[in-house]
């Protein structure tokens, strides 16, 4: 998997990635996260991925404390896709963890097609040539 230089990162993406070093630097090289190219989303998203990554972390430190010591989540893709929020990554999580991840990863998805992708704002997917879910105001000013 490729890594990304952290220093590409915008600020609030490199302060979430410092946050959630489990997720985002565990097994990536000096100075590289696991994000393939960073987060491919707007600000408005960033509060579902650091709910994710919150999770996750509280995932991961549970397990290496009681029945699994190797547990991981790590992250690879963050992105837009067909206007809702995508996640790519990988995990060793034991069952029922590992379900709880992927329920709650769908969750956010479908929270992330009533949140605005640019202001976090309640939204709608809107049609185009792209769907995005955006809020009025940034659908009129897409328009």
């Amino acid at each position: 998997m490729k890594e990304f230089n952290k220093e590409g990162l915008e600020p609030w993406e490199f302060e979430l990635v410092a946050r959630y070093p489990l997720i985002f630097l565990e097994g990536a090289e000096p100075g590289e996260c696991n994000l393939r190219y960073g987060f491919e989303f707007g600000y408005g998203w960033k509060q579902l991925a650091e709910d994710f990554a919150s999770m996750a972390s509280k995932l991961v430190e549970h397990l290496r404390t009681t029945t699994q010591p190797d547990a991981f989540v790590h992250s690879f893709i963050w992105k837009e896709k067909f206007g809702s929020l995508t996640w790519q990554g990988d995990d060793n999580l034991v069952e029922p963890f590992g379900v709880l991840l992927r329920a709650y990863q769908s969750h956010l998805e479908a929270k992330s097609e009533r949140t605005c992708e640019v202001c976090g704002k309640w939204a709608k997917i809107r049609p185009g040539g792209w769907r995005k879910a955006l809020c009025d105001e940034h659908f009129d000013r897409a328009a």
